[in-house]
């Protein structure tokens, strides 16, 4: 790319922390799209290279301006959340406004869009699936899964090159430092904590969020319009992703493996709370319904192939997590 400017929004996110550092070991100049206020814990003071730029979300005149003369826009801004409050947020922040962003990114004449997906839209399987699967979750009534899954449709709809040309990237489940929202770190060390815990029927691609953000920047580089791709790592039971865990302490796992039937009743008795009380509990029916008996196993060959994507083992990122 000649124009080595990028408009990054979710750059004060986990993975946009490190697509901010990844963007600049590669000669990039970064202009962060921000909420005002939006910070990451740590970069509070922006790197050279980094233009803090507050922008109103919601106005698409603004997110144009803000894009303007960047020679790339890469998309990264969203919400992981299973509790039902954060719906009508997921479908502004995941649809609405990718929406949005697609649509200033044209108006201000930029040409390549990245936009930053998720695993779950290639749907579940315990056999890995490629990039050719379609999304097949809409029974599990998830709506980060289905806004993520709306929101790439409409950004590979707008897709129309050479005027504008929209790649796809679909990380795994991430892993490493710099966690922004709290969630993760402390379920990771928990688990780290226990020899042998219960564990759901299912698994995921786990990989460093490192190597997530490495390969989103070869995608800008490299991804063919109209594409995507997923970054995985390696495919995990919960029980295997376990043993990796306690394994990087030096430590024994011997997890048990709880029957479907065992959470699925669990998951109507929590529904049900749910309905009479209105609250979200830390333990609720979607986190449940998320992980029982649900794989989401991924073939890596065309992001490998395509964009020379050669992600690590993910002991690096337990470690370094389990250090912070």
């Amino acid at each position: 790319m000649t124009n080595k400017i990028i408009a990054l929004t979710g750059g004060t996110g986990f993975l946009g922390l490190h697509l901010v550092e990844a963007l600049l070991s590669k000669g990039y100049t970064v202009r962060l799209l921000r909420r005002p206020g939006s910070v990451h814990p740590k970069m509070k003071m922006l790197p050279a290279n980094v233009e803090g730029r507050d922008v109103d979300f919601a106005d698409t005149a603004a997110l144009a301006k803000a894009c303007a003369g960047a020679g790339a826009v890469i998309h990264a801004a969203g919400l992981v959340s299973y509790n039902r409050k954060d719906q009508a947020n997921m479908q502004e922040t995941h649809v609405a406004l990718t929406n949005r962003v697609l649509e200033a990114a044209r108006r201000a004449g930029v040409t390549r869009f990245i936009h930053v997906s998720s695993i779950v839209t290639l749907g579940h399987s315990d056999v890995p699936r490629d990039e050719t699967a379609e999304y097949d979750a809409a029974e599990l009534h998830l709506a980060y899964w289905d806004t993520k899954a709306e929101a790439e449709n409409s950004a590979i709809a707008a897709n129309h090159p050479p005027e504008f040309e929209v790649v796809v990237v679909n990380p795994g489940s991430l892993l490493g430092p710099g966690e922004k929202n709290g969630q993760l770190l402390p379920f990771v060390k928990k688990l780290a904590s226990s020899e042998r815990p219960f564990l759901p029927d299912g698994g995921s691609d786990f990989l460093d969020v490192r190597d997530a953000a490495r390969g989103t920047v070869l995608a800008l580089e490299k991804g063919k319009a109209g594409e995507r791709y997923v970054l995985g790592s390696e495919n995990l039971t919960y029980a295997g992703f376990h043993k990796k865990l306690r394994a990087a302490m030096g430590k024994r796992s011997a997890p048990r493996i709880l029957p479907r039937w065992t959470l699925a009743a669990a998951e109507n008795m929590l529904g049900a709370l749910e309905s009479l009380t209105g609250v979200d509990l830390p333990i609720n029916a979607a986190r449940l319904r998320r992980v029982n008996g649900v794989y989401m196993f991924h073939d890596i060959s065309k992001a490998k192939k395509e964009l020379g994507y050669q992600p690590g083992p993910i002991e690096p990122a337990l470690r370094a997590m389990l250090e912070e």
